[in-house]
């Protein structure tokens, strides 16, 4: 008995190294991304952290996007009426992972979006990522301000499952 416990401990040792380097590289991918997300300058840069097939949801928008292209066109930063105020977009306080599951908080900075101020807006979002490092599902929650929230035709996030 007392061996098949030192096996059973030496096997979730063994298991936990394979995962602690999984997740120091998840967390620096992830803290790359949103460096390349806080300057908000590079749109194909960003999407270099994407797969392909990457499923991407906005839980209070209710988006639920399937492709990398269309995540693309959905953060849409090529739309002039986006105007950062300061000279990064977002800050963040906190990532953590397990493996390949990072969970990251932080804010984004004031902006102007068709000339009226908006932000800071806090988020969290949670971040899938494949044995190469690209992110296959990013689910984000943002405290978007009432008044940039249509609910009357906003997608409904429940009717995903």
């Amino acid at each position: 008995m007392r061996y098949q416990i030192l096996w059973v401990f030496n096997l979730c040792m063994l298991l936990s190294c394979g995962s602690t380097d999984d997740t120091k590289y998840s967390k620096e991918v992830i803290s790359s991304f949103y460096e390349v997300y806080a300057d908000r300058s590079n749109i194909n840069q960003l999407m270099k952290y994407y797969a392909a097939d990457v499923v991407f949801q906005d839980i209070m928008l209710g988006e639920y996007i399937h492709t990398k292209d269309s995540v693309q066109q959905f953060l849409d930063w090529s739309n002039p009426a986006f105007q950062k105020q300061s000279h990064k977009a977002l800050q963040v306080f906190a990532i953590s992972a397990e493996g390949r599951k990072i969970i990251v908080e932080g804010k984004f900075l004031p902006f102007k979006w068709l000339e009226e101020d908006y932000g800071p807006m806090l988020f969290t979002s949670i971040f899938d990522l494949n044995a190469d490092g690209l992110i296959i599902q990013q689910q984000d929650w943002i405290n978007y301000p009432a008044s940039l929230l249509d609910y009357s035709n906003r997608k409904d996030a429940n009717e995903w499952y």
